[in-house]
């Protein structure tokens, strides 16, 4: 049976333009239109029932589905789709995973709500992604998919990690523990990389990995029993910024200093970083830039251009504060 894929290599156009073509989205152009639906006549593709249903008219509106909208990460990055979609002349949804499932915000994305969908979660799954994908234009936040019909924006995950790593190695520190996200998360599993690579390389254990769902409290909850338990690495490396709020809370409870008894680098370089004490030595990314990207990609796609795939990774930067101690140099 022929894919969608089989149509537009055939048509000569990407995934995506076969599938607006294919739906009738008016953006097509009538060339390009007949071309697709030639190769789909000649392939026997026949086209799903629920995408006929685009044959509406164009809303204006842009959907952002995020896993949850806590933390200042979240913040910058909204704010980047909301000026990107302001300059655009698109309204923006916002929408959390959690209300996706529960009823009303899913039908935002089932009943085809909005023109277009940035979704910057691990919990919609591959299936609805795809399906949404061949009505409509969907661009991955910090996650990359194998489906063709589906572009992203990342950013450089594995090298802030591998730069984060490499800086607490290079101030002597041995007995590292990372302080992972979520399995799910595809931005969690590249900075786990980098983490396990830079370790390797040094020749040093690395079997000090933990998960608290880049949750505050969860990152307390594990740390403050490690603690109790004498069980206290030379530094935490937390895969994002709000954690590092749940190691300092733990690390106060117990009688730790930071960064005399333990060192701590993060993940975001969220706008208290700075204000901590001691002041949070971290991996900057750039969050507002990331979903400005994002949406700029998916008016793009809105208006019929074409677009890569899946853009170059946007680059990350330590941010060297005081959170880290140097205990002699590196190997």
């Amino acid at each position: 049976m022929a894919t969608l894929k089989d149509v537009a290599r055939r048509a000569n156009v990407s995934v995506s333009t076969a599938s607006y073509a294919l739906n009738n989205r008016p953006e097509t152009k009538l060339e390009t239109r007949e071309k697709v639906l030639k190769a789909a006549q000649e392939l026997n593709y026949t086209i799903n029932g629920n995408a006929r249903d685009l044959q509406r008219g164009a809303t204006n509106i842009c959907a952002l589905v995020l896993s949850n909208m806590s933390g200042p990460f979240f913040s910058e990055l909204i704010r980047g789709v909301e000026d990107e979609s302001y300059d655009a002349g698109y309204d923006l949804i916002v929408a959390t995973t959690n209300q996706i499932y529960r009823g009303a915000s899913f039908r935002i994305m089932e009943e085809n709500r909005a023109d277009g969908y940035l979704v910057f979660s691990q919990f919609v799954d591959a299936q609805l992604l795809h399906r949404i994908g061949t009505r409509s234009p969907i661009v991955l936040i910090d996650r990359k998919s194998d489906d063709e019909i589906l572009s992203s924006v990342t950013i450089d995950n594995r090298s802030g990690a591998e730069t984060a790593t490499r800086y607490l190695i290079d101030n002597g520190h041995r007995n590292i523990m990372f302080l992972g996200g979520s399995h799910q998360s595809y931005n969690n599993q590249e900075r786990l990389d980098g983490f396990i690579r830079v370790m390797k390389e040094n020749s040093l254990n690395f079997d000090d990995i933990h998960y608290a769902d880049y949750s505050e409290k969860m990152a307390h909850e594990l740390t403050v029993r490690r603690f109790r338990d004498k069980k206290i690495p030379d530094a935490i490396f937390s895969a994002n910024d709000q954690m590092v709020l749940g190691i300092y809370k733990a690390a106060e409870e117990t009688g730790l200093r930071i960064p005399e008894d333990l060192s701590v680098v993060g993940f975001d370089d969220a706008e208290f970083a700075r204000y901590l004490t001691p002041s949070l030595t971290t991996i900057r990314q750039p969050g507002y830039l990331q979903g400005r990207n994002a949406a700029k990609k998916l008016f793009a796609l809105l208006e019929g251009k074409e677009v890569e795939l899946n853009d170059p990774p946007l680059a990350t930067e330590l941010v060297k504060r005081n959170s880290v101690m140097f205990r002699g140099g590196g190997q």
